[in-house]
């Protein structure tokens, strides 16, 4: 999607480079050695004829000089040397995305990414970052660069605008500096991109990984206008709304409470304040006016501000939550088997529209997908009006110019064709893509989807709000009870409300974090194991190798997530393609394709359409998957077996780079009582014989074999 900071250059100029690089004066290879990047920069008819850097992070921070008819030798040179070196890097290690800080890190395309674990920004910004270029002079940047000294306790979430977040940072000259934050509590930014940028670490996991998802997305949304502020003025109207929000009335359905909770604590007219737990209380319909408990919070007033500080910023293992309304669990109604379907992001990403979603729905049936079990159609994220909800009824509203006929009239299509459909949201503010997110509006989103006719939603993890984040807390930590699964749970009760209406099947997609797989199914019907899928052998492989240690999880109603199914995109091979899916449909992944429809081949759909395979996945008798029976040496292992109606069946995977022999030895097959047995090759419908003792074959380079023995 979009990086909406790449328009800054029009109107503004970082001094710097980005990363830990920004702080530093523009690294200038020009005649006059002009050491300031002026405001012109960006509008200038052919670009000066230096290196400047942009802002962003990595090669692109370059402004080329490569159009500039006056461009002397030295500079081409310089220039080619910059790029030429950046590329060598990239090879061999993770490269800068541009937004500075920790979530600079990660340059995957996937909007759900898991940072680097060894990895590390040094979080320093540049002090032209939101102001004009040419209003610093070297003596100021060399100033401001003494304090931007990397504290270890500290470290930056990686976003621009509003999200760099001031605490514990040295005075900076000309800066407004924030009073000390309260434990717990994470200040404003001041719209600089220097040392103020840093927070006290509040990880998800030991590694951080939503915190750089937060900082990655909510950069996007904000950036653009913030860049329009001066640094002092930033300060001001941000620590002017912290002073303000205390006393807000808040909305119906929005947050009014909770552990942590810094914001309004009454609710308009018609609304009460309800607490679900102690972390989380939200406005419902209703008279009283009465303001909840919130738990270990105490309420600390100073000259400046009123703000809710948490007593500690650890969820306790052994804190608990407020008992759920009733059969508040995920629908039994949906959800046993793992979903078949297919997903807009990897065909479109956010260019989705209402005659694409009806054009894949009709694919579905005329290809004969639906036939083969493929039901669900997908819509993700980039639906919605991203100016808002409704002012009036604080529904989420569709984009009308992308569907004008609304959501419930492609539903009711999708319904005509004996399909069902699915929508996209977040347990965040925002989605990853900066649309409405559903926190804080759990009830009366899934009333919305519910009246709707939604059947499926995928749940995302992006723009978690701090008081929302957890902190690890070793191995024996309740991530049930953390304000992760809190998030999640949240929509599982509001989705329970509605199942009268609409029982519809939860996909949470927290990307692996919060350990979901020991709480997934209490919670949804899936749960996402990593970042975002890519089409790609290493993906395959290394998602494949992940998933092995929580196949103890899967069961019917609750499977691990690979994500989207790559056939049909990039460069995978049919062997790779076959394998991809086999061992999907083998761990008992949801398998949503992810790819435009009406490209694909004969023989991809005949891989995606294999009956026996997709019989195993949905097998209604065994709820386990295979798992793997012999190890060896490989990563991940090539030998896995698992059973249904049918039998025993095996799955021989070849992840080396030729053709190789493999022997499958009856006696070491898990739960294969036979000695001499009948193989039937999944593949093709076709016996292959019968053997004793073991049965031998070859396999091509990363293709897999699928066989069922009786």
């Amino acid at each position: 999607m979009a990086d909406r900071s790449r328009s800054r250059g029009r109107e503004f100029q970082s001094t710097g480079r980005g990363g830990a690089g920004n702080i530093v004066r523009s690294e200038s290879v020009s005649r006059t050695r002009e050491d300031i990047v002026g405001q012109e920069r960006g509008r200038e008819i052919l670009p000066v004829n230096r290196i400047t850097h942009s802002g962003r992070g990595g090669a692109g921070n370059i402004r080329s000089p490569s159009r500039d008819p006056e461009a002397d030798m030295r500079t081409l040179s310089r220039e080619r040397e910059i790029i030429e070196d950046h590329r060598r890097n990239e090879e061999g290690q993770i490269h800068s995305t541009g937004r500075g800080g920790y979530g600079n890190m990660d340059r995957s395309r996937s909007r759900s990414r898991e940072p680097s674990k060894t990895v590390h920004s040094s979080g320093r910004g540049g002090f032209g970052n939101i102001t004009a270029g040419d209003g610093h002079s070297l003596a100021d940047l060399e100033e401001e660069r003494a304090h931007q000294v990397h504290v270890p306790e500290f470290r930056s979430s990686g976003r621009g605008g509003a999200g760099n977040v001031v605490a514990g940072a040295a005075p900076v000259p000309e800066i407004i500096t924030p009073p000390p934050a309260p434990e717990g509590v994470q200040w404003r930014s001041s719209g600089r991109g220097g040392a103020g940028n840093m927070k006290p670490t509040h990880p998800i996991d030991p590694h951080g990984a939503a915190e750089e998802a937060r900082g990655r997305k909510e950069h996007t949304v904000l950036g653009g206008f913030l860049d329009r502020l001066t640094t002092r003025s930033l300060t001001l109207a941000l620590f002017g709304c912290t002073v303000g929000i205390v006393g807000a009335q808040q909305p119906l359905y929005a947050q009014c409470g909770g552990t942590g909770w810094t914001g309004g604590t009454t609710c308009a007219s018609g609304a009460v304040c309800t607490k679900y737990s102690d972390y989380y209380s939200q406005c419902v319909p209703g008279t009283s006016t009465s303001k909840p408990s919130t738990g270990a919070s105490t309420t600390t007033t100073t000259s400046a501000t009123t703000s809710t500080s948490r007593a500690t910023s650890t969820v306790s293992s052994t804190t608990s939550i407020s008992p759920q309304p009733s059969g508040a669990g995920p629908s039994r109604l949906v959800g046993k088997t793992p979903a078949l379907g297919w997903n807009s992001w990897n065909a479109y990403q956010g260019n989705i529209n209402e005659d694409k979603i009806r054009a894949a729905a009709d694919a579905l049936v005329s290809l004969g997908l639906k036939d083969a079990g493929y039901t669900y159609v997908n819509i993700d994220d980039c639906w919605s009006n991203i100016t808002g909800r409704d002012t009036g009824t604080n529904r989420i509203k569709p984009d009308l110019n992308k569907f004008p006929t609304g959501i419930k009239s492609v539903a009711d299509y999708i319904h005509s064709l004996g399909l069902l459909i699915g929508i996209y949201g977040d347990a965040g503010t925002l989605t990853c893509a900066g649309f409405p997110g559903s926190l804080g509006y759990e009830n009366i989103d899934a009333q919305t989807f519910a009246e709707w006719g939604i059947d499926y939603l995928k749940y995302d993890n992006c723009n978690v709000p701090g008081n929302w984040s957890d902190t690890y807390n070793g191995p024996d930590f309740d991530w049930y009870n953390s304000n992760s699964g809190i998030r999640y749970r949240q929509m599982t009760t509001a989705l329970a409300s509605v199942a009268s209406i609409r029982p519809i099947q939860y996909g949470i997609c927290n990307w692996g974090n919060a350990n979901v797989w020991t709480w997934g199914s209490r919670v949804g019907h899936s749960w996402r194991m990593s970042g975002d899928s890519s089409a790609s052998w290493s993906y395959i492989t290394s998602i494949i190798a992940k998933n092995l240690d929580y196949l103890g999880y899967v069961e019917f109603y609750g499977h691990n997530d690979m994500d989207m199914m790559e056939v049909g995109n990039g460069a995978l091979t049919i062997n790779e393609q076959r394998t991809h899916f086999a061992m999907w449909a083998a761990l008992k992944s949801p398998i949503l394709l992810g790819t435009d429809l009406s490209k694909l081949n004969a023989t991809q759909l005949a891989i995606i359409k294999n009956a026996e395979l997709l019989a195993f996945s949905q097998d209604t008798t065994v709820g386990t998957p295979a798992k793997p029976y012999k190890t060896g040496t490989t990563t991940p292992p090539e030998y896995y077996a698992g059973k249904s109606a049918k039998g025993t069946h095996v799955f021989v995977m070849n992840v080396g780079s030729a053709p190789a022999s493999k022997v499958i030895t009856f006696s070491e097959v898990a739960g294969l009582s036979c000695t001499t047995c009948k193989v039937h090759d999944m593949w093709t419908g076709k016996d292959l014989g019968t053997f004793t003792t073991s049965y031998t074959l070859t396999i091509d380079i990363h293709d897999t074999a699928a066989l069922l023995l009786t």
